[in-house]
């Protein structure tokens, strides 16, 4: 199953690399304490990655009741390598892929499921995110 590489390429994206066939807690750390925790199904015909953003309504003072949520919804408005809501839903729905975001207290999530061939480019359009 592939997980971000620790060195970003050009663009200074992550890349994808193959799992090592036993995991290290450096395995998993990869960037600024961001942690990936993999799941293996050899079974499965597809990938599925969810970053969770500790961002969430718990931390909104009374002035910024819905902040967190608008920003989820922000986040798909467009990148610069997918620059509009239409560029970002091609690129995942596009190849029978799905993606969506919910907002809860504690944090936002993203994610995105296609099928297993295109995990590399469900994996840019979340770096995009």
């Amino acid at each position: 199953m592939p997980v971000h590489d620790p060195t970003p390429d050009s663009r200074g994206h992550w890349t994808i690399r193959e799992l090592p066939a036993v995991l290290t807690p450096d395995d998993l750390l990869v960037r600024n304490d961001t942690r990936v925790l993999p799941a293996r199904l050899p079974q499965s015909r597809s990938v599925s990655i969810a970053p969770y953003v500790p961002a969430g309504s718990r931390l909104e003072t009374a002035g910024q009741v819905g902040v967190a949520h608008f920003m989820e919804h922000l986040t798909f408005k467009g990148t610069t390598a997918y620059p509009s809501t239409r560029a970002i839903s091609e690129a995942i729905e596009g190849v029978g892929g799905s993606f969506n975001a919910a907002t809860d207290r504690e944090s936002t999530v993203y994610w995105v499921r296609v099928p297993r061939r295109e995990a590399a480019r469900a994996m840019d359009v979340i770096g995009e995110l």
